[in-house]
């Protein structure tokens, strides 16, 4: 009977999550932080097995992570913010590619044609037990290695944050991703944007109170994405990578934190993105890149953060449209829930009318007997028990 009551539970959890997963293409206007479930292992065994299964091509699109040891399960969303950060630095590396393919030492040119853009495709980190974490970056840089012993990860990943994870969260995907390679994923970049992300959070809030007391002017003059008021927040650049430790393990040090906007959305001129052609290569291949000196991936703060500030205006735009929408459809379910509340009192005041027509007339009366205040129907009543 517990078996059967598990297995119940068990179906009734990734039945939810498969539910979850189809509505996502109408709720992801709504969404800024990834939907995170709790999923037992069998749970996440079983709900794989029904992605996989599934007619549609939902499962080969989907972006989603989990991690055994705290039995979580998460769908990566992604943002205007996200999306541009992310592609900059794409077009960045594809140009900075051919580049080096262009140069005349002989040993750039060769180490920078078999790099390519990596994607979003999952990246499993087998655990003890035939089991694996997976993850899901926003892009990275692979190396398509000729090498006897191919690699199977990226030699660098890219990761973007706006909403869902702190410092700390970000150093343990780092973690994840390089320990959980064992080395071949060499350097996490992440973009952090969480103090951006505070600051979208107050604006909201007052753009809310300003649809819900009616200061929004209506007529489309208004422009929340270029208010005046809104404020905003820093970023930085966060990079990690791979050590080796004494005992030959790997291990991850951070090698860099460095701001590049500033917390009025200024671009800070002195940082910018900087990544060696050594990063980017097979681990077989590292010695060799390292002796060609090729120039690096460099990306400005200011390419940053120009495309930060295209992108934030959308964010915004998305986001005003939602909290109309949001505000409207509270205000007309307090309009709804007074128009039922007034229908049911009506209706008891109608059966209570009902109700003392039945007991006779005055029942709203009071009386004086005996120096005693004394209600009608109590009258009523005792007259009518007395013998004719």
């Amino acid at each position: 009977m517990a078996k059967q009551r598990n297995s119940r539970a068990d179906d009734a959890r990734v039945q939810d999550m498969i539910r979850l997963i189809k509505s996502l293409p109408t709720i992801r206007r709504t969404l800024v932080t990834n939907p995170i479930r709790k999923l037992t292992p069998s749970q996440y065994k079983q709900l794989l097995s029904k992605i996989q299964d599934s007619d549609n091509d939902f499962a080969d699109r989907l972006r989603f992570e989990y991690t055994h040891s705290k039995q979580l399960f998460e769908i990566r969303m992604s943002t205007h913010l996200h999306e541009g950060v992310v592609a900059e630095c794409v077009k960045r590396f594809s140009l900075w590619q051919v580049e080096l393919g262009k140069s005349t030492n002989s040993a750039i040119s060769r180490a920078a044609e078999p790099l390519y853009a990596y994607g979003r495709r999952r990246i499993k980190t087998p655990l003890n037990g035939g089991v694996s974490d997976v993850k899901s970056p926003d892009n990275g840089i692979a190396h398509e290695c000729s090498h006897n012993q191919k690699c199977k990860s990226p030699a660098l990943v890219f990761e973007v944050e706006f909403s869902n994870n702190d410092r700390d969260a970000l150093k343990e995907k780092a973690e994840a991703y390089i320990i959980g390679s064992k080395g071949e994923i060499r350097t996490v970049i992440a973009v952090y944007m969480g103090e951006m992300r505070k600051a979208e959070r107050k604006n909201e809030r007052r753009l809310r109170k300003m649809y819900r007391t009616g200061q929004v002017d209506e007529s489309g003059l208004y422009s929340y994405p270029r208010d005046e008021e809104n404020i905003t927040g820093e970023a930085s650049i966060l990079i990690w990578r791979a050590t080796v430790m004494e005992d030959n393990t790997v291990g991850i040090g951070r090698f860099q934190e460095k701001k590049f906007r500033g917390a009025t959305g200024n671009a800070i001129q002195s940082t910018s993105l900087r990544i060696p052609l050594e990063d980017c290569v097979c681990k077989h291949f590292i010695d060799s890149a390292k002796r060609s000196k090729a120039p690096p991936l460099e990306i400005s703060s200011e390419a940053l953060c120009r495309v930060i500030k295209r992108d934030l205006e959308l964010y915004r735009e998305d986001r005003a449209s939602e909290i109309k929408d949001q505000v409207k459809e509270a205000k007309q379910k307090k309009i709804n829930e007074e128009k039922e509340n007034n229908q049911r009192e009506e209706e008891r005041l109608r059966g209570a009318t009902q109700r003392q027509a039945r007991e006779g007339v005055g029942v709203f009366g009071r009386f004086m007997e005996r120096g005693r205040l004394f209600s009608a129907r109590v009258r009523d009543r005792r007259f009518q028990r007395e013998p004719e």
